[in-house]
């Protein structure tokens, strides 16, 4: 469920020449108290939006900001409920700032059973009580991929639970398909516009897949000599027809170059 754990090892980031005004503007974001505490990105699958939850993991750590991360996965039994999310950003929170550990070292002597709690009483106690004590920089929590969760009452909780944040140094990026449901809560809780995030077939998405594209055929190109009879390779029609065909989706971009 941590950014870096074995199991993600792998895991890819964006590309350097990628997604830089998103970075650019996540970063300026984390280090403004004045801009509310939660970023939602949004997206349908494929557009990149774990990729991006990557990135901005190992920059936040780069920075010294990262505080926890959690990624969902459907296909995990210990990742695809929330069961665990308090316990395993707690842990992290712990493991990140002596004066977390000993605040929770504290609320465990107190309260043995606290992991036996709603997720209500966890995540006030374990995350916002903590988070409250934080050192004078910023403090950021990423969970992705909260469609993965399979039960869709503990994804409106869980997201409900973020929105009624009130630190200025903890800031909160989730990530998660635009379902039906998720999208008539968003409406409800009345987020700012700057809050939601929306990953597709923008003109933004599609420069930065042109130029994914771009820049891995001429490496393709350049390690196997090839050329077309203009001396590129694909042709400028080829390339755009992909970037058409990919409608926002990375995934799709990553998968032609891939073959």
């Amino acid at each position: 469920a941590m950014f870096d754990s074995a199991a993600r090892v792998d895991a890819p980031c964006v590309y350097d020449e990628t997604r830089t005004l998103l970075v650019d503007g996540i970063r300026s974001w984390v280090q403004n108290r004045e801009q509310g505490v939660i970023r939602c990105i949004l997206g349908h699958s494929g557009v990149g939006k774990s990729t991006l939850a990557q990135t901005i993991a190992r920059e936040c750590r780069r920075q010294d900001w990262l505080v926890a991360t959690f990624f969902f996965s459907r296909s995990d039994p210990d990742m695809n409920h929330t069961k665990k999310v308090v316990s395993t950003l707690a842990y992290q929170l712990a493991h990140q700032d002596k004066i977390y550990k000993a605040s929770i070292e504290e609320i465990f002597q107190r309260s043995p059973s606290i992991l036996e709690k709603s997720i209500d009483v966890q995540w006030s106690k374990l995350i916002v009580d903590i988070i409250r004590q934080s050192p004078p920089t910023p403090s950021v929590i990423i969970l992705d991929g909260l469609d993965e969760c399979e039960n869709k009452e503990e994804q409106l909780h869980l997201l409900q639970l973020l929105a009624l944040q009130v630190s200025p140094l903890a800031k909160f990026i989730i990530t998660f398909r635009p379902t039906l449901h998720i999208q008539k809560l968003l409406q409800r809780l009345d987020l700012n516009a700057e809050c939601l995030i929306y990953l597709g077939d923008s003109q933004e998405d599609r420069h930065d897949i042109q130029q994914f594209l771009r820049s891995s055929f001429r490496e393709i190109s350049r390690a196997k000599a090839l050329t077309s009879g203009n001396g590129d390779w694909p042709s400028d029609d080829a390339q755009e027809k992909l970037v058409n065909m990919a409608s926002g989706q990375f995934r799709f971009a990553a998968a032609v170059i891939k073959f």
